[in-house]
């Protein structure tokens, strides 16, 4: 599952140099969700040693910082490879965590943040921004709906979606949140396949809405 890991990276680093493109796609319908939602009980809550941020998942999920250095090497590859035009210097990958299974960990979650893209000032210029250039970086990048809700007394969008890394690879289901903390992106990513997606019923949803930033 280690293609998971590098798509829901590179999901993460498309808002960086997006300020230029001026053509979105068709956005699909928002809805607006209950404000906030409660953690559900016998998660997991991992909080950073720097006590920057929390973040709560099932507890037979484990964290895998290790693995970080090699995504992020990986991502930058494929992008190199893929020729998307996407730069990474800015973005930071700062948290994994997942299910182990014999080939990777799946379903699993990651947090990244950068700067907000220059010539980019409020929420909804970053948020239409994000989804141009996800779906130019990712083939067959499909939102199947978008919702609009509050996190930690923030304003967030979270896109239920899927993609793949190559046109004809498998496609993975993805929960991807955005939030604006002062002048820095969070981004929350859960990844996994489709059967697993179906499994965990509104479990994705409640890992990428319990992250906490620590004011």
């Amino acid at each position: 599952m280690r293609n998971i890991f590098i798509l829901i990276t590179l999901l993460c680093v498309t808002i960086a140099g997006c300020a230029n493109i001026t053509q979105p796609s068709p956005a699909p319908e928002v809805t607006q969700v209950e404000p906030e939602l409660t953690i559900p009980t016998g998660y997991t809550t991992y909080t950073s040693e720097a006590q920057l941020f929390s973040i709560s998942y099932p507890s037979d999920w484990e964290t895998a910082l290790s693995l970080i250095p090699d995504l992020e090497k990986d991502t930058k590859s494929f992008i190199n490879n893929y020729d998307a035009g996407i730069p990474l210097n800015k973005y930071t990958l700062i948290f994994l965590a997942g299910r182990r299974t014999p080939g990777g960990f799946s379903p699993n979650v990651n947090i990244g943040v950068e700067p907000i893209p220059y010539g980019t000032k409020t929420y909804e210029q970053v948020a239409e921004a994000e989804e141009i250039l996800v779906a130019k970086a990712i083939p067959g990048y499909r939102v199947f709906s978008r919702m609009e809700t509050t996190v930690d007394g923030r304003k967030v969008r979270i896109d239920d979606a899927e993609g793949a890394l190559e046109e004809q690879g498998e496609k993975s289901r993805i929960l991807m949140m955005m939030m604006l903390v002062d002048k820095t992106v969070w981004q929350v990513t859960c990844g996994s396949t489709h059967e697993e997606f179906a499994k965990m019923g509104k479990g994705m949803l409640s890992v990428v809405r319990s992250l906490r930033v620590k004011r």
